[in-house]
């Protein structure tokens, strides 16, 4: 299972706050896939991270454009694995 975190940019009124924050963490279920939701919000920005053990961490930045209320987003993720030499 791969474990999954978004982490939210926000504006607070007419400020944009530079920093992330957690908004929802999951793990994937047996066939891969995932869900979460978090409040709504005015997004400046969003990023989903991905670990899992043995592997290489993914951190995919995504478009407050491509999210709508009450919308379905589907994201796929591909993960390889660490490799040493």
């Amino acid at each position: 299972m791969v474990s999954l975190s978004v982490e939210l940019r926000v504006f607070d009124g007419s400020l944009f706050i530079g920093a992330y924050s957690l908004a929802a963490s999951t793990t994937t279920s047996a066939d891969g896939t995932y869900r979460m939701a978090w409040p709504r919000t005015q997004l400046a920005g969003l990023r989903l991270l991905t670990s899992r053990s043995g592997y290489i961490p993914v951190t995919l930045e995504l478009s407050p454009d491509d999210f709508a209320p009450g919308e379905t987003v589907y994201q796929n993720i591909r993960l390889r694995p660490e490799a040493f030499i």
